[in-house]
């Protein structure tokens, strides 16, 4: 039922800090702690606080992104601290009033903190009860996703349970078909199990001949690791070709390594000479 006038009731005012929380539940600074439940929750909103400053317009614009606003006004008859107003506030939908009011409460606002409460006097009996219904639909939806949840893991318990049963008829399956081949063919079974064996074993000494065929025979020379592959040499297919291309090579590289000897020299800077006086 839709209050007449105003009152300063004992959910609008600030409760105390809460000084006996543990350490793992305190945040950056104290609060008050109140557990809020669906009857104390409402869809209006008390903001007190405010500067008698015209600060209407962003107020409003300022609770409006948490939601719809269906009205606003000032509370001119309650009572409030000097230079402040309070204004009521009501949202659309309920969940808009909880992000608001948890959102703005202590929130500094041109100068002044605000303090941010539920006023669900000024509810009628229709809205009432559509925040019961509302409630009550939650619920059920919470708790049958629970049960869908709970049947789920319950299934996948008792899948295992069948698994024994089909392994031990395939392994009584197998040792029957075992028992009965005749001796023949599980003689024949056995040569021809060891006849791959040799051949996995040829085969491994021929990788291994391959691998190391490009090694020196030299004992003495300690070996790191396979031999890299030379450089192929071209062959002209004549003598005089051959030599030619050879003196041309060997031209090359002496160019070569004259030239970076030249580079490497031009980059050292000569010293600097010191003049006497």
């Amino acid at each position: 039922m839709a209050a007449q006038g105003p009152e300063v009731l004992k959910h609008h005012q600030q409760g105390n800090v809460c000084f006996t929380r543990p350490k793992y539940r305190e945040g950056r600074r104290l609060r008050a702690v109140k557990v809020y439940t669906i009857n104390l929750e409402s869809r209006h909103l008390l903001v007190q606080g405010v500067p008698a400053v015209g600060v209407m317009k962003e107020l409003i614009e300022l609770f409006a992104l948490y939601g719809t606003i269906e009205e606003y006004f000032v509370l001119h008859e309650y009572p409030a601290e000097e230079f402040t107003e309070v204004y009521h506030i009501k949202y659309q939908r309920l969940q808009s009033a909880r992000i608001a009011k948890r959102k703005q409460d202590e929130r500094s606002f041109f100068g002044s903190l605000l303090h941010v409460c539920y006023a669900p006097e000024f509810e009628t009996v229709e809205d009432t009860r559509e925040k019961l219904k509302e409630r009550r639909r939650y619920i059920m939806r919470v708790t049958s996703n629970k049960d869908r949840d709970l049947y789920k893991a319950e299934k996948k318990v008792g899948k295992p349970d069948t698994f024994p049963n089909v392994t031990r008829e395939a392994s009584s399956e197998n040792s029957e078909h075992c028992g009965s081949l005749e001796p023949n063919q599980q003689e024949w079974n056995t040569d021809s199990m060891t006849t791959q064996l040799h051949d996995r074993k040829k085969i491994n000494q021929q990788m291994n001949i391959n691998i190391f065929d490009g090694l020196d025979t030299d004992t003495t020379a300690v070996v790191i690791g396979p031999k890299l592959p030379e450089i192929p040499k071209v062959d002209m297919g004549d003598n005089s070709l051959n030599v030619s291309a050879t003196l041309i090579r060997n031209k090359l590289t002496e160019v070569l390594s004259v030239s970076t000897t030249e580079a490497e020299v031009s980059q050292i800077k000569p010293p600097k000479q010191r003049r006497r006086i």
